[in-house]
């Protein structure tokens, strides 16, 4: 069974969540650690809890996603898991961070792509990758049957995604089809 751990991390505010099991194994998604006290805060936790991070996973690649990236494969040597469309969006993360006055590392090294349907095993517990293209071109969510949640990136809302409706109206629906395949449990 997952424990779900949120820290709200950068001058942007993003979520980035740590997922462990009983075994002390952990998945690090979307880390926004972006200041040396939030990368310390992330450690710290990871070490005082005894976990070993197994999988580095970006819902997409937007700067604020992104930037605890070169840290957590620094640290821990995991290399970041991602869908291939983000690719380009990670490769331009740090000159978007630039346009916001947000200076960063950002990581170059070697990345697993995901599509839709992969899993991503930790020990008994399984996160099911779901394209969830909108709010980015790769955007993708994991979703644990199990136990009924998504972690969503920032796409998962009432309301479509941004763009508007009247702009991209195929994201639309794609939204809301994968909505309705949350709430049905498939």
């Amino acid at each position: 069974m997952f424990t779900i751990t949120l820290f709200t991390f950068g001058p942007v505010s993003e979520n980035t969540y740590v997922l462990h099991n009983e075994a002390g194994h952990c998945i690090i998604i979307d880390p926004g650690c972006f200041f040396g006290n939030e990368r310390r805060e992330l450690a710290d936790y990871i070490s005082d809890n005894g976990l070993q991070p197994k999988y580095l996973l970006n819902t997409h690649c937007h700067f604020d996603h992104v930037f605890g990236n070169r840290f957590v494969h620094d640290t821990w040597g995991l290399e970041p898991y991602l869908h291939a469309d983000e690719q380009p969006v990670l490769q331009n993360a740090g000159r978007a961070g630039l346009i916001w006055g947000l200076s960063f590392d950002n990581y170059t090294g070697p990345l697993h792509f995901l599509r839709e349907n992969d899993t991503i095993q930790l020990g008994t517990d399984t996160l099911k990758v779901l394209f969830t293209p909108g709010h980015s071109v790769g955007h993708i969510v994991f979703y644990c049957a199990a136990q009924h949640f998504v972690i969503g990136g920032e796409l998962i809302a009432d309301e479509p995604p941004v763009p508007a409706p009247h702009v991209f109206p195929a994201l639309v629906g794609r939204h809301v089809h994968v909505t309705e395949r949350l709430r049905r449990g498939r």
